[in-house]
C-alpha cells in the first residue's frame, strides 16, 4: 500500500492544550492534519505575514472545521508549528535544542517574525549551542 493512500484516510486531529481555546476565532492546520485552535489577533500581532493574510477579504471558505472555524492549511508540521506559536502566544517558552532553534529560525524567517528571529540568533550565539553542534551553530549566523 502507498503512503499516499495511507495520507488520504488520514483525519485531521486537535493538538490539544494549550491549543485548544473554544473560544478561538481561526484553526491552523499541521501538514501532518493537526488542528491549532488559536487567535487571529495573536498571530496578526506575531507575524506580518499572518497580519496580511488576515487583511485580506477572504471568499467563504469551504474548508472549516468543527467549530466552523476557517482552516489555514501551512506546510509546517505539528511539532514544528506547537513550538513556534508557544513562543507566539503568553505561555512558558520550551526549552530548545540547537535543531529545534533552527527549525524555529526557519519558520520565524518565512513568516517575517523579526522578533523571533532575533531571539532565535540571540539564542544561537550562547555557548550551549555552540557545544552541541559547533559546525552547525557556525553556519546559522550567517543567515
Amino acid at each position: 500500500m502507498s503512503t499516499d493512500a495511507i495520507d488520504n484516510d488520514q483525519k485531521p486531529r486537535d493538538y490539544g492544550s494549550p491549543f485548544d481555546d473554544s473560544d478561538a476565532d481561526v484553526v491552523l492546520r499541521s501538514s501532518d492534519l493537526v488542528d491549532f485552535y488559536v487567535y487571529k489577533l495573536i498571530l496578526t500581532k506575531s507575524s506580518p505575514v499572518f497580519r496580511d493574510m488576515f487583511s485580506v477579504p477572504q471568499p467563504a471558505s469551504d474548508v472549516t472545521g468543527p467549530r466552523n472555524l476557517p482552516i489555514i492549511p501551512l506546510s509546517e508540521t505539528a511539532a514544528d508549528l506547537a513550538m513556534v506559536l508557544t513562543f507566539c502566544c503568553p505561555m512558558q517558552r520550551p526549552v530548545l535544542t540547537l535543531q529545534k532553534a533552527l527549525i524555529v529560525l526557519r519558520i520565524a524567517e518565512k513568516y517575517a517574525m523579526d522578533w523571533l528571529y532575533k531571539e532565535m540568533k540571540d539564542l544561537l550565539k550562547q555557548p550551549a549551542m555552540a557545544r552541541e553542534d559547533p559546525v552547525r551553530v557556525f553556519a546559522s549566523r550567517g543567515t
